[in-house]
């Protein structure tokens, strides 16, 4: 009776850990993540028809078109809109669908129209680099009827080139293992704290051709604006900076800017609504709710929608 009692107790020892381990990591919103299918052209996207309770309770809504959205947009009659970018543009998982600016700036269009005129799609995406975007726009024949495509690109992306699905610790498939939480924390850990990356991957130079890489990017964005006019669809770019260089005066930045300016003389700054508060961003480049409200209702001034009421 002794020894029974004894390994109930060793038992318990090293399973009830493990048990509240997962309870909490559920209780915070792991466990449950979004789920990516990977693209031989634009590298990689949120799978279709997904609905996730993430963090504090945030709800991630993905349609049947892969979009971040609580709208159906193929079957649409609606006018589109369509919002594409990296992790800015996504919103992240501790906001909820409601709280990101391409949401917002559809309330925001509809309100002034007095009808429900527009549907906005967020094709933004964690990690994406500005070849991602433009081979989105022109490959994932699910959004490519969009009247108006609002691509928001920061101003670090043109440093990314082309990514795929291996740049983040992405799920490819539902996590459907006992352990989930515990599951999605040791992916992330594993990711995180690569072992080849902390010993053999990280340069000691820089890379080079940095500002090669941006001329090559931007002639691509030009031709997709060239196309998507031949198509009769509407292509504006917006430009979002870091917290600590909301000018632009970075050697860097700089040169992003000007190159920008030269095919797209109505680039959108998004500086100018970002500077109103500091608490307007939740980090260096990501927007609290407040910044993704700021955003909203700058972009809903100056992109042009039909006939202005």
């Amino acid at each position: 009776m002794k020894k029974a009692f004894f390994w109930l107790v060793i038992v318990a020892i090293l399973v009830l850990p493990v048990f509240g381990l997962e309870y909490y990591l559920r209780f915070i919103g792991l466990g449950d993540p979004i789920v990516y299918d990977a693209d031989r052209a634009y590298g990689y996207a949120p799978r279709a028809k997904q609905r996730k309770e993430r963090m504090r309770g945030a709800i991630v809504t993905i349609n049947e078109s892969g979009l971040r959205s609580t709208e159906s947009w193929a079957n649409q009659d609606k006018e589109k809109v369509l919002f594409v970018g990296d992790s800015v543009t996504w919103g992240g998982t501790r906001l909820d669908d409601t709280q990101v600016f391409p949401h917002l700036f559809c309330e925001i269009v509809n309100e002034r129209f007095e009808e429900e005129k527009y549907t906005c799609g967020n094709a933004g995406v964690n990690a994406y680099g500005v070849l991602n975007m433009i081979l989105r726009v022109k490959y994932d024949e699910r959004i490519n009827d969009a009247q108006t495509i609002v691509m928001t690109i920061f101003v670090k992306d043109f440093q990314r080139g082309w990514r795929n699905q291996r740049v983040s610790h992405y799920f490819l498939r539902e996590n459907d293992v006992f352990f989930r939480g515990i599951n999605e924390f040791i992916s992330y850990l594993a990711f995180q704290y690569d072992i080849n990356f902390m010993f053999a991957k990280r340069p000691d130079i820089e890379p080079g051709h940095s500002f090669e890489g941006i001329d090559f990017a931007v002639e691509l964005l030009r031709e997709l604006g060239d196309d998507l006019e031949a198509s009769g669809q509407d292509l504006h770019i917006a430009l979002t900076p870091l917290l600590a260089d909301l000018d632009f005066q970075e050697e860097y930045d700089a040169y992003v800017l000007a190159e920008l300016k030269k095919h797209f003389p109505d680039l959108i700054l998004l500086s100018e609504p970002l500077r109103q508060d500091d608490d307007l961003f939740a980090d260096r480049m990501h927007y609290s709710p407040r910044g993704h409200a700021a955003v909203a209702k700058y972009l809903a001034e100056v992109i042009p929608l039909g006939s202005q009421p």
